[in-house]
């Protein structure tokens, strides 16, 4: 998993590829920023593995797909939003009391 933190903000360099492979890195980045050093689960890290198998598979994959990949990360229970994200819904819920 450290390798592949590593190798994140290259892959990032790419997602230029097309909006399937940046969504799922994007997803990815944030995963492990969100994580704050903790370690994952093994259903956390079987999944990491199965949507990078498929990302490896298949680099040019549609959105729709991609999509679909986002949610089995977070199904398993991994944050794939960006920290900002979170804050902004809780002001946003402050904001309405």
């Amino acid at each position: 998993m450290l390798r592949l933190q590593v190798l994140l903000p290259e892959l990032f360099c790419c997602r230029e590829i097309g909006d399937g492979f940046g969504a799922i890195v994007n997803a990815l980045k944030y995963s492990f920023a969100n994580a704050s050093g903790n370690l994952f689960t093994r259903g956390q890290l079987e999944t990491i593995v199965r949507v990078l198998s498929t990302l490896s598979n298949e680099p040019f994959l549609r959105f729709e797909t991609a999509v679909d990949l986002i949610s089995d990360l977070e199904d398993s229970g991994l944050d794939v939003d960006p920290p900002v994200i979170a804050e902004l819904l809780a002001n946003d819920v402050e904001s309405v009391s």
